[in-house]
């Protein structure tokens, strides 16, 4: 593979998060946030300052094309942003939040707390065609640093 670079999120990346967020989260986003998944990623992505935005994520390039991406963050960016992450749902999902508000609950059980000092790798996934290639590995190492 030629021509790899792996570089920041950025709002225009919108639609490859949406459509990796689901890849790397197939049956439990969708059964989360209802079938509105790929549109509340997509616009909870382009905003900053929550745990989904573009400021935690990176994305890998072969040749100009997106084909993998990782989103993490650390325990300050947790805490710090996981009330306004809530309310963006509110404000996307609108009244079916609160008709999901047990599964959301139930979400936010299994993510579990972020001590001090750690670091949460929330998701990576690597569009199908590319995967095998060590594109995901590549990702990681950023991650890692």
């Amino acid at each position: 593979m030629d021509n790899i670079i792996i570089r920041k999120g950025r709002t225009e990346d919108a639609q490859d998060f949406s459509q990796l967020i689901l890849l790397s989260t197939a049956t439990f986003f969708p059964s989360v946030f209802t079938s509105s998944t790929e549109e509340v990623m997509r616009k909870i992505f382009q905003q900053s300052g929550n745990l989904f935005s573009f400021e935690h994520s990176y994305f890998i390039e072969v040749s100009g094309k997106i084909v993998g991406m990782v989103l993490g963050y650390n325990w300050e960016q947790k805490r710090r942003e996981e009330l306004h992450t809530g309310l963006l749902l509110v404000k996307y999902l609108k009244w079916s939040f609160f008709t999901r508000i047990f599964c959301l609950l139930k979400a936010q059980g299994i993510v579990r707390k972020v001590l001090k000092n750690e670091y949460y790798l929330s998701n990576i996934a690597v569009y199908p065609e590319f995967r095998a290639l060590g594109v995901g590995t590549r990702l990681l190492s950023v991650i890692e640093r």
